[in-house]
């Protein structure tokens, strides 16, 4: 994970090559989460989120909050964030740059005086943000468990740390993918497998399947998976334990997907 982490570091230290403008990235940051917000697709797609993640914390057979009678959110509300991230995140980013290219406005932005790295840096950011305030409006759930029992906030509010760590890995993702395409669907369709296994190699029964398997080589596979999936460092996020190695892996792999995207956007600008 550290070898990773030092070299998209490296990486980004030769990519950027100077320093980021910070009004273009504004500008780009701006034009992206206004663009989101005039549309009626934004307030959809919040709302299923919403609505998904109400129903599958108070509804969901045999795991509902209520019934359990306990005030904690880790087994019944962050539990299901990286699963329902893996699809939200992909449809958040999915016009990133796929509409540009639909439009034809990437060849606009191009004549432009603004770098690559600053155009995917904003795009980045304002899909960021559009996941801040999905998540923030989630916060009903918190007040709920606050009114009805004495819960430990400091796991809830690193989860919910986590689950933002998470959903900007899945938005990087399909930026990179959406800079490849100029589809949304075929965007969509490609990053939400990706992210989904991101989160299954690192699913519990997945690793006890190569832990028990008494194969060596297997296990030493189960671990490599675990390495690079987002679910062990999502997992002690939402327990209360913020490791400095797992905020590494996630600033580690943003870096790496935002790389792959500028490397992509270059080479259609040149």
């Amino acid at each position: 994970m550290f070898p990773i982490g030092i070299l998209s570091i490296l990486v980004l230290a030769v990519l950027i090559g100077g320093p980021l403008l910070v009004g273009n990235i504004r500008a780009i940051f701006c034009r992206e989460v206004t663009s989101f917000f005039t549309s009626p697709l934004a307030y959809v797609l919040m709302f299923i989120f919403l609505v998904a993640i109400n129903a599958l914390t108070f509804l969901w057979p045999g795991r509902e909050l209520i019934e359990s009678e306990q005030a904690a959110l880790k087994d019944f509300f962050f539990y299901y964030h990286p699963w329902v991230l893996a699809f939200y995140a992909p449809l958040l980013a999915m016009r990133t740059l796929s509409d540009e290219h639909r439009q034809g406005t990437i060849e606009l932005i191009s004549t432009m005086p603004v770098r690559t790295i600053e155009l995917v840096t904003g795009k980045f950011l304002g899909g960021f943000v559009l996941l801040f305030a999905s998540l923030f409006f989630t916060v009903s759930v918190w007040i709920t468990v606050s009114n009805l029992g004495d819960p430990d906030h400091g796991p809830i509010i690193s989860g919910y740390m986590g689950s933002l760590f998470v959903g900007a890995t899945f938005i990087a993702v399909a930026i990179a993918v959406s800079a490849i395409t100029r589809s949304q669907v075929i965007c969509v369709a490609v990053s939400i497998p990706i992210c989904l296994m991101l989160c299954i190699i690192g699913f519990d029964p997945v690793q006890d399947f190569f832990a028990d398997s008494g194969v060596r080589s297997l296990a030493f596979v189960g671990e490599l998976l675990s390495s690079i999936s987002v679910m062990p460092a999502f997992v002690d996020f939402s327990k209360g334990l913020i490791e400095l190695r797992y905020l590494f892996y996630f600033v580690s792999v943003i870096a790496l997907c935002l790389f792959i995207t500028n490397t992509v956007l270059q080479s259609k600008r040149a």
